[in-house]
């Protein structure tokens, strides 16, 4: 085991380009938690219709009268399911019905055989002439409880694992189907003119990934990737290393692409590694130097080039420190 101290000084001064068309009009900016989404749109003789994507939250709906003209009326109704979506999301509900009453039985026999297993394995060996080998008899009787106790948990994980994936295809249904979205009627007082829309999507957010790579001599560099971030076409993009409540003024970042990493300069390190450099985990002692609180995300470690593994990153504060065992959990 090898103890390496670190001390985190991010400068994190970064500009990152997304190459998105000129033209295009909406910009999402997303959160630890969320989305906040910002859509330009223009009238047609004093109308527009504009779609609301599944996810959107309809409490956060702002919409803005760009200069020169003002909103007369706004309407805003659910996006119609058709009734071959209709049916098919009936068609999942129903069989989620008969998965949970499955489980429910399936729970019943779980009690009984466990009530049985353990009534046979207390039994007290009692030799008769209608049961000459007592202990062969309660071992039995034990081995076909246990036994059906196996066939029961196994009938679980099928059943929760048909569960899974019937809810995995309701959400892809609805979204594919944009159920859950919205249309906005808008009428403008004059044939020109447009308005700006805000609101928050819950359904996009992002989560940082964090690559260390620490040199014995005393150097060490952080990378921040953009995880779970899906731009669309029409759209660009920037992240923030925040929830949606917080203040403007958090760090924030232009979207660049999944694989770009957020540009990070040098660190120092304090100390040198110690033990042999093979086989044992590698464990870092991390401080947090700068005013930002990183949030949870995975964390993979390199010493000299050398990748020693990746690990669920619980998240610093501002001036903390914590011990991280570089090893794929």
């Amino acid at each position: 085991m090898r103890t390496t101290f670190i001390g985190l000084s991010l400068f994190l001064a970064l500009t990152l380009y997304y190459s998105s068309p000129a033209s295009a009009e909406r910009l999402v900016t997303f959160y630890l938690d969320g989305a906040v989404v910002e859509q330009d749109a223009n009238a047609r003789k004093g109308y527009l219709e504009i779609q609301l994507p599944t996810g959107y939250r309809a409490d956060s709906l702002r919409i803005r009268p760009k200069t020169g003209t003002s909103i007369e009326r706004v309407e805003i109704s659910p996006v119609a399911v058709s009734r071959k979506l209709e049916a098919e999301l009936a068609l999942i509900d129903e069989k989620e019905e008969l998965l949970h009453d499955r489980l429910k039985a399936l729970a019943i026999k779980e009690n009984i055989f466990k009530s049985a297993a353990k009534s046979q394995s207390a039994k007290a060996p009692k030799k008769t002439k209608n049961n000459p080998e007592p202990i062969k008899s309660i071992k039995q009787g034990t081995d076909y409880a246990i036994a059906q106790l196996e066939a029961v948990f196994q009938s679980k994980r099928r059943a929760e694992k048909e569960l899974r994936q019937l809810e995995e295809r309701r959400n892809r249904l609805k979204a594919d189907g944009q159920v859950g979205g919205g249309v906005a009627r808008i009428w403008l007082s004059t044939t020109q003119g447009g308005v700006k829309l805000f609101f928050h999507q819950n359904n996009r957010f992002w989560s940082p990934s964090y690559e260390l790579r620490a040199v014995s001599g005393g150097k060490a560099k952080l990378s921040i990737f953009p995880g779970k971030v899906s731009v669309m076409t029409g759209e660009r993009a920037r992240v923030v290393l925040a929830p949606m409540e917080s203040s403007s003024s958090s760090t924030s970042w232009e979207f660049a692409g999944q694989n770009r990493a957020l540009q990070v300069k040098e660190l120092e390190v304090a100390g040198k590694p110690v033990g042999a450099l093979y086989l044992s985990p590698l464990t870092l002692l991390i401080t947090n130097t700068t005013d930002l609180d990183l949030p949870p995300g995975e964390l993979a470690c390199y010493l000299d080039g050398e990748y020693f593994g990746a690990g669920k990153f619980a998240g610093l504060g501002s001036l903390k420190s914590i011990n991280f065992d570089c090893k794929t959990q």
